[in-house]
């Protein structure tokens, strides 16, 4: 039977999954690339590894979530766009199709999302577009960094990524939060007030937005670190006044709480450390692994059905997935501070992860088995 490729399919149910078997396939292989003593894949060597988890796994699940319904056709081509993207990366990360590949995925996202959020009366709403440019304008600006021709250090831009990456999260996550939370509270016949919370809100756009670009210069590093340590207080006291802890939370607000709370805490770490001059790489990856991971993985979680045994499945999925990534992120702690058993500590923590991103995989074609039903 033909496909119609002018029907209309989800960019979830493309990308969720394909980000999930990419983040499992990642991590261990950038360990191996690192401690194996083989150079393989060259694409992870380095800065490679933060290249992918940006641009390959962030994007793909900036795709899925946004994009929204688009023709299977147009789906297929941005998704080949990103998949042979990966593999130009992986393998050859100098040639011109590598440096031509990824940019030209992450501009085509861009494309179809950031008009989404122009039309939006509020400011903080609007802000979203220009971040999501910059996100997927940041491929394109690794290329020419890699070659010469923007006197940046890749490290330093790395870093502001995350710095974005943070910042998304902190309003993605709230966005997802604050009306699960009020549901819960309506259900006890309770009023939740403070959801969205606009005031903290705006101060956690500006303050990280500011961070994002002050930590490109190493003179205004310490005050970058300041804005950072200050965005985590804020986004601390946000999700404690949405009181999760009162509403009878089911796994699926108390992953998302977790994932906030990994948030506020990766921040603080990373503006210490900004602060004090020290390594950031161990703060950063409370946000990378704590805060990423959680919220992507209980985020993807909520395509399916709401009732029934899928429902159960799904509660099982996202506290084991919560867990082992919160294992992932201690032991990555762990490994920035124990020199002897670093290596033990960098696997455990990939292993973690991997596991986590593979259960979570294996939800999608679950959904879909018989006695579902459709998102």
């Amino acid at each position: 039977m033909p496909i119609n490729l002018s029907a209309k399919i989800h960019a979830h149910d493309v990308f969720f999954p394909a980000a999930a078997v990419y983040a499992a396939l990642i991590v261990p292989l950038s360990v191996y690339a690192l401690t194996s003593g083989k150079a393989w894949p060259v694409g992870l060597l380095g800065a490679g590894h933060g290249h992918e988890m940006i641009f390959g796994f962030v994007l793909a699940l900036i795709a899925g979530y946004l994009l929204g319904s688009l023709s299977i056709k147009a789906i297929l081509v941005i998704f080949l766009l990103w998949f042979f993207a990966r593999i130009a990366w992986l393998f050859f990360p100098y040639s011109t199709v590598a440096a031509a590949l990824s940019p030209l995925f992450a501009l085509l996202l861009a494309w179809h999302t950031v008009p989404k959020f122009l039309a939006a009366k509020k400011w903080r709403n609007r802000s979203i577009s220009p971040l999501l440019l910059i996100l997927c304008l940041l491929p394109l600006v690794y290329a020419a960094m890699m070659r010469g021709l923007i006197p940046v250090h890749i490290w330093d831009m790395l870093t502001s990524g995350v710095i974005l990456l943070a910042l998304l999260m902190a309003f993605m996550g709230g966005r997802v939060i604050a009306p699960a939370a009020a549901g819960r509270f309506y259900q006890l016949g309770v009023n939740l007030e403070t959801r969205v919370q606009p005031r903290l809100e705006g101060a956690l756009i500006l303050l990280i937005g500011v961070a994002a670009v002050l930590a490109f210069y190493p003179g205004t590093r310490d005050v970058a670190g300041f804005s950072l340590f200050c965005a985590g207080g804020v986004a601390a006291a946000r999700l404690l006044r949405w009181r999760l802890w009162q509403c009878r939370p089911g796994m699926d607000l108390i992953g998302l709480g977790i994932g906030y709370a990994w948030l506020a805490a990766g921040l603080c770490l990373t503006g210490l450390a900004l602060i004090l001059d020290n390594q950031i790489s161990t703060a950063l990856h409370v946000i990378t692994v704590g805060a990423l991971g959680t919220l992507s993985i209980n985020i993807m979680t909520r395509v399916g059905p709401r009732t029934g045994q899928r429902q159960t499945l799904r509660a099982m999925v996202r506290f084991s997935a919560t867990a082992l990534i919160a294992l992932a992120v201690l032991m990555r702690i762990a490994a920035g501070i124990s020199e002897s058993a670093q290596v033990p500590f960098l696997w455990g923590s990939a292993l973690c992860w991997s596991t986590a991103f593979l259960i979570t995989a294996v939800w999608f074609p679950i959904r879909r088995q018989p006695g579902s039903t459709k998102p």
